[in-house]
């Protein structure tokens, strides 16, 4: 069977010589610039710097961004362009391969990657492995027919406390063993994601993809930029880390 290794901020398979990243929400910025929010426009270099440093780490071949390559859902404007442009420019020098996944939040991409002769598509099969972003699960796919499924979309996170009493967020992956699931961490550096409690008690993570109990049964990945580390399945988290239960 296929394996899968979790890596700051995305996930690698040596078999297929390819990482998986999901979530970078490019110009996001600039949308809280113009809600009053500024923010210094750092975003770009971090996810470049972190997946120069995934790329190391693995020597991989390919690259697949599964969605939400941009923030906007509207058109393109110059500075989300300007970003957009300067990370293909990387990754196609960079890597033999780029496929793009449609995400919920890529309108208006679509002919941009055209343009650079980048394969865009709703989802993508490799053999026995799906890719797709997570957020709907097209009509034609039957989940039963494959053994390993890779998703992005939920932007998990955990939250731990150290000895102070202080508690702090890490991005996070998810493998939901059950069904051999990966849920990716977002590459967004504008956020750490969204805490597994509340994506537990939210009924809009459960997908035709994820249960309630996928989720509570899942092995969470934390991470900074540089360590990942395993910690136990997510209903024993809560029950020890949150002193609590569902």
């Amino acid at each position: 069977m296929e394996t899968f290794k979790f890596l700051p901020f995305g996930l690698y398979s040596e078999k297929l010589s390819a990482l998986f990243t999901s979530d970078y929400h490019l110009g996001y910025e600039v949308v809280l610039n113009r809600e009053g929010l500024y923010i210094p426009d750092t975003q770009l270099k971090k996810i470049l710097k972190q997946l120069e440093f995934m790329k190391e780490k693995t020597t991989a071949e390919k690259i697949f961004i599964l969605g939400d390559l941009k923030h906007e859902f509207g058109n393109f404007d110059y500075p989300e362009f300007t970003e957009v442009k300067t990370l293909f420019d990387y990754l196609l020098s960079n890597f033999k391969e780029v496929v793009v996944i449609r995400g919920n939040h890529d309108n208006f991409i679509a002919n941009y990657l055209k343009k650079k002769n980048i394969p865009f598509y709703d989802y993508w099969i490799v053999e026995d492995l799906l890719l797709l972003h997570g957020h709907m699960v097209p009509e034609s796919i039957n989940l039963n027919d494959f053994k390993s499924i890779v998703m992005g979309h939920l932007h998990p996170a955990v939250t731990l406390k150290d000895e102070l009493g202080i508690r702090r967020k890490f991005k996070a992956g998810l493998k939901i063993k059950r069904k051999n699931i990966f849920v990716l961490p977002p590459m967004t550096f504008l956020t750490q994601g969204i805490d597994i409690l509340e994506l537990i008690k939210n009924p809009e993570s459960e997908t035709a993809i994820l249960s309630k109990e996928d989720l509570l049964n899942a092995v969470p990945y934390v991470m900074n930029e540089q360590e990942c580390y395993e910690l136990p399945i997510i209903k024993k988290l809560i029950k020890e880390y949150y002193n609590t239960e569902l």
